[in-house]
């Protein structure tokens, strides 16, 4: 402590040189000791520069130009002192460090990103270089800086303990930013194929753009990937800061979802092809570097885009959409945040101490911001689902009304003919041949109850099938899947379709009317598929049986081809129907919600070589 105070009062009272006593010393960031001379030409040698005056300023950051930035400083060393020298920011391109000792040219060191890391004798992200300081010596250091990003021209150094200690914390930062990246990007993309949001998709992409400009910007593609031409490396850290400007947009469009034609959906769609535009013109500069030069007039797409974010956000909000303030809250944060950082990386604003360490850190806390509207929109769609569920479920004794209902005038037309055919023969022997009547009478009146009990059987069977119990019961499948078969048989003798039945003995506890719709479903499904794609041996088989884990599999199988591959993964989505115009896409659907919700069991289907195979696994 006692050394470092004296190298602080001593250095301060010469303001231009620092004098380093030992090794024992801390980092120095030498900002105060820094002089800076801008070669405009670019083209002044060491010769021609180490008799320029250097000047004293408080500008050390500096945006992309063709001008040279040379910085200056001095350090005296006491004892003899090994010291590590780097420069604060990464990503810089071509360094030139001229070392002179006591007055003479002692070597000229080459860094830079566009120069191979294997060439370093530190292979770092940032330039950095070690000198062994010779005691009672003096060292003045010439360092010369091009780029066609921002450049800094302030230095630190470090002893040895130091600087390593630097290294490995620093790796660990920007792995645990790799990290959490990973983990929220996997995160979102889960929630996307779940639920089909693209706003998830694009966000899952933004926040991956993103992440990999700041890995460019800071060198950590640099430092890692090694056998990569440094002039594409360079350029893509152009194309993914503007393919990020392109994936917020496009995230930003499927969030608020303008109407077409309005002046959000112009505005948005205007800036996300400017942005594309961007991206495009940078591809280029793999091969003309010199239009990066060019960010100057680009920056305005970003400023435009930037203003359109919020612009659009604002009319949302003002329209009183839902979530809308929020989200305009969490646009201007992540903006001011966004704007400090890339402001300091491409050289507007200066560098502080340390910056390194806010770069992740702002990175994540900007990405993870809009996590509060994802997490705000999966709640609304969580919603309107269980509005959905629930709504399909009250409605699920009626969906099969329609067909139920024809099924049974279909199987009442032959009974009632019947009976009236039956009641005028007696009317017409009570008339004509009195005295036959009595025996007459006793020979039609039990085909007029066999068909009154035969509409009896069937209303109970419809009651059964559409009463909706609000509790569970027990009832054996073979019983239920009897009552189906006898609603639908009509159908099923019009197409000449039959049924091969192989189902055991089996009670479950469950609820009845919910089986009963599903099993209706599958059978109808299955009627329909044969009818219009099997001409003869048209077949359903139906299986039950108990399983060794005290649950049942029932199988119901058709032989009318099967289900479309490509069709297969979407049979059960809402909406979706293979019948064309005679299908509501609600079916298979409920079905599948009736299985996991009502009868907390799974449902799957396969193609198998006569047909589709539908099979529920459920507990008894």
């Amino acid at each position: 402590m006692k050394n470092l105070l004296t190298l602080i009062l001593f250095s301060n009272f010469l303001f231009a040189e620092i004098v380093l006593e030992n090794s024992s010393f801390n980092k120095v960031y030498l900002e105060q000791y820094t002089k800076v001379f801008i070669d405009e030409s670019s083209n002044l040698s060491f010769e021609d520069i180490k008799n320029k005056e250097f000047k004293f300023t408080s500008r050390f950051n500096y945006t992309a130009t063709k001008s040279a930035i040379w910085s200056s400083f001095s350090i005296k060393s006491l004892e003899n002192i090994e010291v590590y020298f780097e420069n604060i920011k990464a990503g810089v391109d071509l360094i030139d460090v001229y070392i002179v000792k006591d007055g003479n040219l002692l070597k000229k060191i080459e860094l830079g990103d566009y120069r191979d890391i294997k060439n370093r004798e530190i292979q770092t992200r940032n330039s950095a270089f070690v000198l062994n300081l010779e005691e009672n010596s003096t060292y003045d250091f010439f360092i010369k800086h091009n780029s066609y990003s921002g450049i800094s021209v302030i230095w630190e150094i470090y002893n040895n303990s130091n600087y390593t200690q630097l290294l490995s914390y620093r790796s660990l930062i920007w792995g645990i930013f790799i990290g959490t990246i990973f983990v929220l990007a996997f995160h979102n993309i889960f929630i996307y194929f779940s639920i089909k949001e693209k706003a998830f998709l694009f966000y899952v992409m933004f926040i991956i753009s993103s992440s990999i400009y700041q890995l460019l910007a800071n060198g950590i593609f640099y430092e890692y990937i090694r056998d990569i031409d440094l002039n594409i490396l360079n350029g893509l850290t152009w194309v993914f800061a503007y393919t990020t400007l392109f994936l917020i947009l496009t995230f930003h469009f499927f969030v608020l979802k303008p109407k077409k034609g309005t002046l959000s959906f112009k505005l948005i769609i205007l800036s996300i092809f400017l942005a594309f535009s961007t991206i495009i013109y940078y591809l280029f500069s793999f091969k003309y570097p010199e239009i990066r030069y060019n960010v100057i007039y680009t920056n305005y797409i970003s400023y435009f885009s930037i203003f359109i974010l919020l612009f659009t956000s604002f009319l949302a909000y003002k329209k009183g959409e839902k979530d809308a303030k929020t989200y305009f809250i969490v646009l201007i944060i992540y903006i001011i945040l966004l704007f400090y950082v890339v402001y300091i990386l491409i050289g507007n604003f200066e560098y502080f101490e340390n910056f390194w360490l806010f770069i992740p850190l702002l990175t994540l806390i900007d990405v993870s911001l809009f996590t509060i509207i994802l997490y705000s929109k999966l709640k609304d769609i969580e919603r309107q689902r269980n509005d959905q569920v629930h709504f399909i479920i009250s409605q699920s004794r009626f969906t099969s009304l329609g067909n139920n209902v024809a099924n049974m005038i279909h199987q009442w037309k032959n009974p009632i003919a019947q009976i009236g055919s039956q009641v005028t023969l007696l009317e017409a022997t009570y008339n004509l041949d009195n005295k036959n009547y009595i025996k007459t009478s006793k020979e039609i009146i039990p085909h007029i109850k066999s068909s009154i009990l035969f509409l009896k059987d069937t209303m109970n069977d419809i009651y059964n099938f559409y009463r909706n119990p609000s509790e569970k019961e027990n009832f054996f499948i073979q019983e239920q899947i009897d009552t189906l078969l006898r609603i639908l048989k009509n159908e099923l003798e019009t197409n000449n379709i039959k049924v091969n039945l192989d189902i055991e003995n089996i009670e479950i506890y469950s609820y009845k009317t919910s089986f009963l719709n599903i099993i209706m479903i599958l059978l109808e499904n299955a009627i329909f598929q044969l009818k219009y794609f099997k001409e003869k041996d048209r077949r359903i088989v139906i299986i039950a049986e108990k399983l060794s884990d005290n649950t049942v599999r029932i199988l119901i199988e058709d032989n009318g081809g099967g289900i479309p591959k490509e069709h297969l993964n979407s049979i059960f989505d809402l909406n979706f129907s293979t019948k064309n115009k005679s299908g509501s896409g609600i079916g298979l659907a409920l079905a599948k919600t009736l299985v996991e919700t009502r009868l907390n069991a799974q449902i799957e289907v396969i193609n198998s070589t006569k047909g589709a195979r539908f099979t529920i696994t459920l507990n008894k």
